[in-house]
């Protein structure tokens, strides 16, 4: 063991009092380290997901409607054989007599949306003068 002149108590006994106050400082330092990366490391992944769940709800809003293009099939289409048509039944009705288109619109048909109304631009405000009657000039 090493003897230090300078620290009583350290006569080949360990570190002493004081060590054991050092080693209790060091350990309060390194769990308030821990605790700072700790926090340090929820803040970030706070901000990416809440950062991440923002931005997929702008793009959801902003972003222009694309049209659907049909599906094409993959392989050859092949016709499927016709069936024969069922025997016609004797009893055909008549088509029935066109109508001739009312004047009027159709009583189930909504109205159109009201438009937003705007607000008018209001005339802009006069300065006030001060109480005591002395304007400022």
């Amino acid at each position: 063991m090493m003897n230090n002149p300078l620290i009583p108590g350290m006569n080949g006994f360990g570190a002493g009092v004081l060590g054991f106050a050092g080693l209790i400082v060091w350990a309060f330092f390194c769990l308030l380290a821990l605790a700072v990366v700790i926090g340090l490391i929820f803040l970030l992944v706070r901000f990416l997901l809440v950062g991440t769940h923002a931005a997929q709800i702008y793009i959801a809003k902003n972003q222009p409607a694309t049209p659907v293009a049909p599906v094409q099939p993959q392989g050859p289409v092949t016709p499927a054989p016709a069936e024969p048509a069922p025997p016609a039944a004797s009893s055909v009705v008549p088509p029935a007599a066109p109508v001739a288109p009312s004047e009027t619109p159709a009583a189930t048909t909504s109205p159109a949306p009201a438009a937003r109304t705007t607000r008018a631009p209001s005339r802009p405000r006069t300065p006030r003068t001060p109480k005591n009657g002395t304007a400022a000039e």
